[in-house]
């Protein structure tokens, strides 16, 4: 017995505690199959990290451009870069990564800084 303990011990002490995991992703998923959480490593440094509720809409969503959270109406705000759509153009435009957006559960855009 005290000889399998110390095989044991010697072999547990090869392995090496700095390991590396490739991956494009990592995804937290419940026992429904519906992601909770997830932080993408997408291409091209687009990197991000998401939180979804129980009926898998998300709720956050941090990447290097911009932080949104949204309440369980639909509500959001966005912090840092975001597109917009000009009602009466439908011009498009793109915030920049200072700015502040406020939206309504339709999308609409309530508030906006600057």
């Amino acid at each position: 017995m005290a000889l399998i303990l110390v095989a044991y011990v010697l072999l547990m002490g090869q392995a090496s505690p700095n390991r590396t995991v490739k991956a494009n992703g990592f995804f937290l998923i419940d026992e429904n199959g519906k992601t909770q959480a997830a932080l993408d490593l997408g291409p091209n440094g687009a990197e991000s990290f998401g939180v979804w509720d129980a009926n898998g809409d998300m709720r956050t969503r941090l990447s290097e451009r911009s932080l949104i959270l949204v309440d369980a109406e639909g509500f959001h705000v966005v912090v840092g870069a975001t597109g917009l759509i000009t009602p009466r153009t439908g011009k498009t435009r793109k915030t920049s990564a200072a700015s502040v957006v406020l939206f309504d559960k339709d999308k609409k855009v309530l508030w906006s800084a600057p």
